[in-house]
């Protein structure tokens, strides 16, 4: 039986934004039951397990959207399902790999030995975990539909469309206008994190640093410069460069030095 819903009071955009997300995942998690049990396609399993861990996943996203007690719950019941479809997904991807395997394994066999009808040497052994493996899925299939049996009995799903429709109700009386201011905040304090990671200065300041950075740029400029000169002709050409231009200058007739 599904427990009566809460009311949270929740950050407006986040809880807007849960409306947009859990649905979804909740639906896609609940449309593959039937094939589940019914265990035909493996696809079913497979799909299933999908939404289950991204239903898991986004549920601590949205943790202030829901009271303590929904946030246990849910999270509860769906890690128990997953966990039961984690076993029997593995068991069939192993059921396939060995499947295709042992079929190549044969066509090898018979391409090269056309002549003799000796069986293929791997062939006892891989049959006969295969055998084992497709026990182990039935056990695992059993696992599953108790799992389902107990997640419908808990009424988690229910209790879940529940809290999303309350919630979706009072957002239609909520205010476009707060709820845009509730993202414009959101969007003003993500950038402001940015800038502090960043370590950035402000536009408005930039041009205060602007003649710093020229002559840190013409500094650069020139100590690159000697480096290279230093680098191609010796340690000593700065030095004997600069001499000749002390002892050409009294020549000049006090022109300006190099």
């Amino acid at each position: 039986m599904a427990a009566a819903p809460e009311t949270i009071a929740a950050p407006a955009g986040l809880s807007w934004f849960s409306q947009d997300r859990l649905p979804p995942l909740l639906t896609a998690f609940e449309a593959e039951i039937t094939g589940v049990r019914a265990a035909e396609d493996i696809e079913y399993i497979h799909r299933m397990r999908v939404a289950s861990r991204r239903l898991r996943a986004a549920l601590p996203i949205f943790r202030p959207c829901f009271s303590k007690k929904q946030y246990l719950r849910w999270m509860h019941g769906i890690t128990t399902i997953t966990r039961a479809l984690g076993e029997a997904r593995d068991a069939d991807v192993q059921i396939a790999f060995l499947t295709k395997y042992k079929k190549r394994r044969i066509t090898a066999w018979k391409s090269r030995h056309a002549d003799t009808a000796l069986p293929e040497p791997m062939e006892p052994a891989i049959s006969y975990l295969l055998q084992e493996l497709r026990e182990n899925r039935k056990a695992h299939q059993e696992h599953v539909n108790a799992a389902l049996a107990a997640l419908e009995k808990s009424g988690v799903t229910g209790e879940m469309h529940a809290a999303f429709s309350m919630q979706s109700a009072a957002f239609r009386k909520t205010p476009v206008q707060a709820l845009a201011r509730a993202w414009l905040r959101r969007g003003r304090l993500c950038s402001c994190r940015l800038v502090c990671d960043n370590l950035c200065r402000q536009s408005p300041q930039l041009p205060l640093f602007a003649e710093t950075r020229e002559k840190e740029r013409r500094q650069e400029g020139l100590l690159a410069a000697m480096d290279a000169i230093r680098s191609r002709y010796g340690q000593t050409l700065i030095a004997t460069g600069r001499q000749r231009c002390a002892a050409a200058e009294p020549a000049a007739g006090g022109a300006a030095g190099c």
